[in-house]
């Protein structure tokens, strides 16, 4: 699962991401599962991860906290 999240995480700090695309391209099935899933791993949605992300200075990359599970 943590793989499935990095992998949605490196997306979202591309530019103009959709969260269905996301989730499909990260292996999930339905968007609003990741959604929750992504909250529980990251502690804010994936909309909020990728708004910070678009705020980052070019070439800084989001230091991706995870939640101990």
């Amino acid at each position: 699962m943590r793989l499935r999240i990095e992998t949605a995480c490196k997306m979202l700090e591309e530019p103009h991401p959709s969260v269905t695309h996301v989730a499909i391209s990260a292996g999930f099935t339905d968007a609003s599962y990741f959604a929750r899933i992504f909250r529980r791993y990251m502690r804010k949605t994936p909309i909020e991860y990728a708004q910070v992300a678009s705020k980052q200075n070019p070439g800084v990359k989001l230091v991706r906290q995870f939640k101990s599970a």
